[in-house]
């Protein structure tokens, strides 16, 4: 069970390790610019290992259970499914259900652990991805043979990162340069770190915290060069490599500039100019 493509690794490692009955996924959705109806990064790739896939609508519809019942599954493996699965489908498999979490548990609890790591959401994904397959078919094997050990989790140990909302993107120039670096990272490339400008937004692609003082107040443009452009903050300044403005593809800060003519103590508008 599983939606994006952080979850391919993970099915094709179990898929070359165990006889997988069927891969169960997210409807189709529309996605993209143009809204085209696309099937889950799951779906596909259970189309080239040719393998039965199930798109429920609910996991408490009736029919859907029926069918996971049928299926006889020993274990059912569970890798960013994006639902929550209810008692009556966990107690289906023989085995009983193996998760895969990208981060330590109990430690990084919730939806978004890795937007709350210190990297780059996407790169850190991929590389979770890679590492946790080869670790959730070895739980699979050994819960289906019955010696998979079973400890129960500290539910008041660790911490809780919570589903990521659009409006967690929106960067706060107010604070210091190393912090609006860590949180671009952190929520690159969903929902994006978003800041707007002569009131368009504008996603900060790449950028870097730079030391030393500024000048200006938080959001100033200090000016650039072909590198990319340097923002203030209150404390340092972000040197913003790559953005994509509102209606158009992602280019060089450099170039953006070039085009847009950033006037002496022009600025990105601050946290309360882009939420009121």
């Amino acid at each position: 069970m599983g939606s994006p493509g952080f979850a391919v690794p993970a099915l094709r490692a179990v898929a070359a390790a165990c006889d997988v009955v069927r891969v169960v996924t997210r409807p189709d959705r529309p996605s993209g610019r143009g809204l085209e109806v696309r099937a889950s990064a799951v779906a596909r790739a259970a189309g080239e290992l040719g393998l039965p896939v199930s798109r429920p609508p609910s996991m408490r519809d009736r029919s859907t259970i029926t069918e996971l019942g049928e299926a006889r599954a020993d274990v059912f493996a569970v890798v960013a499914f994006g639902a929550i699965l209810p008692a009556e489908v966990l107690a289906l498999p023989r085995a009983g259900c193996v998760n895969l979490h990208g981060s330590l548990l109990p430690d990084y609890r919730g939806a978004s652990p890795v937007q709350r790591a210190d990297d780059d959401a996407a790169s850190l994904a991929a590389r979770l991805a890679e590492l946790g397959a080869p670790l959730l078919t070895g739980s699979v094997v050994q819960a289906a043979e019955g010696r998979a050990p079973r400890a129960p989790q500290d539910r008041t140990a660790g911490s809780y990162a919570g589903k990521l909302r659009k409006e967690d993107g929106v960067v706060d120039w107010s604070l210091p340069a190393r912090v609006v670096w860590s949180h671009a990272r952190a929520v690159t490339p969903w929902p994006g770190a978003a800041t707007t400008f002569r009131g368009k937004r504008v996603i900060l692609a790449s950028t870097r915290p730079e030391v030393g003082a500024t000048g200006g107040s938080p959001g100033t443009l200090l000016g650039g060069d072909d590198e990319g452009i340097r923002v203030a903050c209150a404390e340092g300044a972000l040197r913003v490599l790559r953005l994509k403005p509102e209606g158009r593809a992602e280019l060089d800060a450099a170039e953006w500039a070039r085009g847009a003519r950033p006037q002496p103590g022009e600025r990105f508008e601050t946290l309360k100019e882009q939420t009121t």
